[in-house]
């Protein structure tokens, strides 16, 4: 017996949902603010100034190209070497900059026509960095030059012609700055010349006044000062030779003064008297008896020693009796 199976078939639900429905739930459904996050903060990174530097050394090295120099020099290796020794064509461009302006400032000007308007020399003058006057020259000299009241009207003189010169301010104060240091280097010698040859002389006179060098030194000052009067008797005194030594320093020419003024104070001679301390007086004859041992020949040809030995003796004798 066959068994009969009957197929239904599938029921379909409807599961849809009706779009009022649809929209309550989409409008009760609770709204979720969405969470804001921060990016993390870029951190900064500290250089030194070697390395800022060269960071941006290496920026504008890459901006040109590697070949930038075989470009430019093209078949001159000389040319090539030059530009070697800048790192990129800025640097290269700053270089020509600074050789132009070193040009500009060291070329000599263009000469100025001889018959040129004074407006015309001004304009020229200014080219070429000389002053409009010959005041505005730098008289500010250096390692401790100064210009005395007394050697201003020179300078004046000098800058006046160094300026109808047209001469550049560099110069003038190197001309000022030369003439005052070789000035200042002959008054220096003309006084230690002047120094040395006075110690001489000093030592000469002591040698044939002895302990009478004070005594003749103002004797001879008083009488040239009453003979002469004031004014003349200091300029004697400051007359100098062409070496810087004074005139007056001269062993001859003081004991000629000196032998007037004994003249004329009565005839006396010139060291010794029975009055003179005995002690000094012995001193000074073996002073004089030395020399005429051991310097003859300033002995003999000095007369005032010769003359003094003899009043010593002469009084040496007068004590005696």
């Amino acid at each position: 017996m066959t068994e009969t199976v009957s197929i239904q078939e599938p029921t379909t639900v409807d599961t849809s949902i009706p779009a009022q429905a649809t929209e309550q739930v989409i409008n009760e459904t609770p709204v979720t603010e969405p969470v804001k996050t921060e990016a993390p903060k870029e951190q900064v990174k500290l250089s030194s100034l070697l390395d800022k530097a060269a960071s941006e050394n290496k920026a504008e090295e890459s901006y040109w190209k590697d070949d930038w120099r075989q470009h430019i020099a093209g078949e001159d290796p000389k040319l090539l070497k030059e530009l070697e020794k800048h790192k990129t064509p800025a640097e290269l461009a700053k270089a020509h900059r600074e050789l132009l302006k070193q040009y500009s400032s060291t070329r000599p000007a263009p000469e100025l026509a001889k018959d040129a308007t004074p407006e015309q020399v001004a304009e020229w003058r200014e080219k070429a960095g000389i002053p409009e006057s010959w005041d505005k020259y730098d008289t500010n000299l250096e390692n401790g030059v100064v210009i005395g009241e007394n050697d201003k009207p020179i300078v004046e003189s000098w800058l006046k012609k160094a300026h109808e010169m047209n001469m550049k301010p560099d110069d003038a104060k190197k001309s000022l700055q030369a003439y005052f240091e070789m000035t200042n280097a002959m008054e220096s010698e003309k006084i230690r010349n002047a120094e040395s040859q006075q110690q001489i002389v000093a030592e000469e006179l002591k040698k044939q006044w002895g302990p009478q060098f004070k005594d003749n030194l103002s004797i001879v000052a008083t009488h040239l000062e009453k003979t002469l009067g004031s004014d003349a008797f200091n300029k004697l005194n400051q007359a100098t030779l062409p070496d810087g030594s004074f005139a007056i320093n001269d062993p001859a020419i003081i004991n000629h003064f000196l032998k007037q003024a004994k003249q004329e104070q009565g005839g006396h001679t010139l060291v010794g008297s029975p009055t003179t301390d005995l002690p000094n007086l012995m001193d000074r004859k073996k002073q004089i008896e030395k020399i005429a041992i051991s310097d003859s020949k300033l002995f003999y040809n000095s007369p005032e020693l010769r003359a003094e030995l003899n009043q010593i003796e002469m009084d040496l004798a007068a004590r005696k009796k």
